[in-house]
C-alpha cells in the first residue's frame, strides 16, 4: 500500500493514526508546552505532524507537513528510538 499526501488528507483522525502506528516511522518530538506536544513521521515519503494535548490525553490533530522548512522546528526535540502510544 502506497498513499499520496493528498490521498492520506482525505482520511478522517482516526484512519491517520491507524495508518502512522502500522506504517510511519517515528522520528522525533517537540514539547510545546506543559500540555501540547507535537511529533514527527516518515509515511510514504512524506512528514506526518500529530499535535498531542496530554492535559486531555487525546490527539486533537494529525497533518502533512507543509514545507520541509517545518523540519528545523524539531532540531531541538528529544529524539526517540521508540515510537509513542497513541492512547
Amino acid at each position: 500500500m502506497e498513499l499520496s499526501q493528498g490521498e492520506y488528507c482525505q482520511f478522517n483522525l482516526k484512519s491517520r493514526m491507524i495508518l502512522l502506528e502500522s506504517k510511519g516511522r517515528f522520528l522525533s518530538n517537540k514539547i510545546i508546552n506543559e500540555k501540547l506536544e507535537a511529533q514527527l513521521f516518515s509515511l510514504f515519503g512524506f512528514y506526518v505532524e500529530v499535535f498531542i494535548n496530554h492535559q486531555k490525553g487525546e490527539v486533537m490533530q494529525i497533518e502533512p507537513l507543509k514545507g520541509k522548512q517545518w523540519l528545523s522546528f524539531y532540531s531541538t526535540g528529544t529524539l526517540s528510538v521508540s515510537p509513542p502510544n497513541f492512547n
